[in-house]
């Protein structure tokens, strides 16, 4: 190596970082001296060794100390990916986004240090590598610890839809109700983790795809708490019936009277988070059910409180 002069040579010979790693042993001039992938590819032009050659982005982030520069010095995931081509090889020679966070310590910094998800979708291009180049409500997710930076670190349902674009990938672009929910844990966090029909719906657009993105009664109660953003938040009868196919599901789907009434607060709200008569009914396709659906007599006692709230209430009263 100090046969061919070069950046490195050159950075060796004057005081810094690397010229107190060469006087210092540690990991990284532990790889040099040994036969290896660090070691074949100072011998060998490659990724590093172009990088190390001409001067760019990494290059002054060698110079001077950093969250890059202790990477350096012991390897790990981060290690490896510079060594291969490939998105991260890309980013470290373009400044973009991802070149500062790389930089500071922070969720994303504590995550190339140890493999999972993101690792494998930094190495693969796809739907994560694009938001990741250019600023938006993705970057600025993966800036601060919270729900999704947990899931993006374990494989599960977000891991597959970030690798797949669709309509979820589009609403995570964008700020909105999602990108908050996003933000803070609870029961949508958990749903969103397992397969189910709500990661059905998010991967296939529809009715409550297109409500939420156009503005209206739910991208309002999404973005304002209230007794939908409650219960979505809460464990509970709605948490369940969301989870399995039924008339819920197939209601959430398509808007109707009943889409109006789980709006406001009232006995149908009430009824939704105390399991009860309606509740099983709900998850049973009846004459009941289809009554529910369609505006008229029975849909204008469940809005009011009255006798039939009062026996729908009781245990056995209404059946």
């Amino acid at each position: 190596m100090s046969s061919h002069p070069g950046p490195l040579h050159h950075l060796i010979q004057q005081p810094g970082p690397l010229h107190h790693l060469m006087e210092h042993p540690g990991p990284l001039h532990h790889l040099i001296q040994q036969p290896g992938p660090l070691h074949h590819m100072m011998q060998h032009p490659g990724p590093l060794h172009h990088l190390i050659q001409h001067p760019g982005p990494l290059h002054p982030l060698i110079q001077q100390p950093g969250p890059l520069h202790h990477l350096m010095q012991h390897p790990g995931p981060l290690h490896h990916l510079i060594q291969q081509p490939g998105p991260l090889h890309h980013l470290m020679q373009h400044p973009g986004p991802l070149h500062p966070l790389i930089q500071q310590p922070g969720p994303l910094h504590h995550l190339m240090q140890h493999p999972g998800p993101l690792h494998h979708l930094i190495q693969n291009p796809g739907p994560l590598h694009h938001p990741m180049q250019q600023p938006g409500p993705s970057h600025h997710l993966m800036q601060q610890s919270g729900p999704l930076h947990h899931l993006i670190q374990q494989p599960g349902p977000l891991h597959h839809l970030k690798q797949h674009p669709g309509p979820l990938h589009h609403l995570m672009q964008q700020p909105g109700p999602l990108h908050h929910l996003m933000q803070q844990s609870g029961p949508l966090h958990h749903l969103i983790q397992q397969p189910g029909p709500l990661h059905h719906l998010m991967q296939h657009p529809g009715p409550l795809h297109h409500l939420m993105q156009q503005s209206g009664p739910l991208h309002h109660l999404m973005q304002h708490p209230g007794p939908l953003h409650h219960l979505i938040q809460q464990s509970g009868p709605l948490h369940h019936l969301i989870q399995q196919p039924g008339p819920l599901h197939h209601l959430m789907q398509h808007p109707g009277p009943l889409h109006h009434l789980m709006q406001q607060s009232g006995p149908l709200h009430h009824l939704m988070q105390h399991p009860g008569p309606l509740h099983h009914l709900m998850q049973h396709p009846g004459p009941l059910h289809h009554l529910i659906q369609q505006s008229g007599p029975l849909h204008h006692l469940i809005q009011q409180p009255g006798p039939l709230h009062h026996l729908i209430h009781q245990p056995g009263g209404l059946w």
